[in-house]
């Protein structure tokens, strides 16, 4: 279920290396390479930065999970979040595989 970005169903699960070889040959554009840092913003959020390097070598955001739409609305970012992409497209890790970092 989504609302422009907001709400998502996420299913994560460890898979074997050759289910991981497996599914490489299926892609569709380039593999995204970043390194996640968890960074706890003293009110119980899971922050998660991700900082883009290679073919998105530059791009770096920032994902915040809540445990209601109420509390994600409410949320204030901090000072330093240059723009909010929940509900831009073009930020969703299939376009930027396909498209690169988008130009505004």
């Amino acid at each position: 279920m989504s609302i422009d970005g907001l709400i998502r169903d996420e299913v994560e699960y460890y898979i074997t290396k050759e289910e991981y070889e497996h599914l490489l040959t299926k892609k569709e554009g380039t593999t995204i390479h970043k390194i996640r840092y968890s960074i706890p913003d003293g009110k119980g959020n899971k922050l998660q930065l991700d900082v883009f390097f290679d073919d998105l070598d530059g791009l770096v955001y920032l994902e915040i999970e809540f445990d209601s739409e109420k509390e994600a609305k409410d949320y204030i970012q901090p000072s330093w979040v240059k723009k909010d992409v929940t509900s831009d497209k073009r930020y969703k890790n299939q376009s930027l595989s396909q498209f690169g970092i988008p130009k505004e």
